[in-house]
């Protein structure tokens, strides 16, 4: 189960965990997903009606150029792109019209740094640690630097919620070209890891253990049934390892990660 990250790691999303808008908000992960693995540019529009409540977006995300990108919620802007000295900002709205987080981007789509926002005061600011070992991410806030690094082991949803129990789920979660990951403390790494041997020492080895030449970034079936009550959560994505005997997963599953990413809006 251990997992191989990269130094290089390339994010598609960033998230805190206690962040309560970041459940399903963001349209654009799996199409920036899409654009950094093929280099092909995306466009969408969309309309989506939920909880009587219109929401309206659109975005043009291709190479070199800024992101075109816009969304309404009944009409009023809540997400929009402002260009920035070396790239752009997409900037997220309460329905005060106030900024509560702003994530921004080189030109070419690549991850800079997000912060978070309350009353125009920056409360937590994230963005890609200088290890030249492993792949972490600088997280400050009220004064406060850590250092997180990624918990590198892949697990499913029960796994991983049994550990959020035993733990408490990390505070920074992200979208990866390795995958889906949680960012955590030296001290929560030890005890997320402690954790886990003892989940599995209590369980029993498996007849045939998965092959882990192939893998998939997929989103479980049945979690697309309940797109139509809005419940959709981003960490319910994963990666998971294939065994001979199944089937590979086709190129449109990324595109139906998207369908229930916008249908959670």
């Amino acid at each position: 189960m251990a997992q191989n990250i990269k130094k290089d790691l390339i994010y598609y999303g960033v998230y805190s965990t206690s962040d309560d808008m970041w459940n399903g908000s963001d349209v654009l992960c799996a199409a920036r997903k899409r654009f950094l693995e093929a280099g092909v540019k995306q466009e969408k529009r969309s309309t989506i009606k939920l909880d009587s409540i219109t929401y309206n977006y659109s975005y043009t995300l291709e190479n070199g150029t800024l992101l075109k990108y816009r969304k309404t919620k009944g009409g009023v802007i809540i997400e929009h792109v402002t260009e920035t000295p070396d790239g752009y900002c997409v900037e997220q709205f309460n329905d005060r019209h106030q900024a509560v987080k702003r994530v921004y981007y080189q030109r070419q789509h690549i991850w800079l740094r997000t912060e978070y926002v309350s009353d125009g005061v920056v409360t937590l600011m994230m963005a890609p640690g200088e290890s030249e070992n492993q792949p972490s991410i600088v997280c400050k806030s009220q004064n406060r630097t850590e250092i997180l690094y990624p918990f590198d082991v892949v697990l499913d949803k029960e796994y991983t919620q049994r550990l959020n129990i035993m733990t408490s789920e990390p505070r920074v979660f992200c979208m990866t070209n390795c995958g889906s990951l949680y960012f955590c403390t030296e001290e929560e790494l030890r005890l997320r890891r402690e954790a886990l041997d003892k989940l599995m020492q209590a369980e029993q080895p498996p007849a045939q253990p998965p092959d882990k030449s192939q893998s998939a970034f997929v989103v479980d079936v049945s979690l697309l049934q309940k797109q139509e009550h809005g419940c959709f959560d981003l960490r319910d994505s994963q990666e998971v390892r294939l065994s001979d005997a199944q089937q590979e997963i086709p190129p449109a599953t990324a595109a139906d990660s998207d369908t229930a990413i916008e249908q959670a809006e």
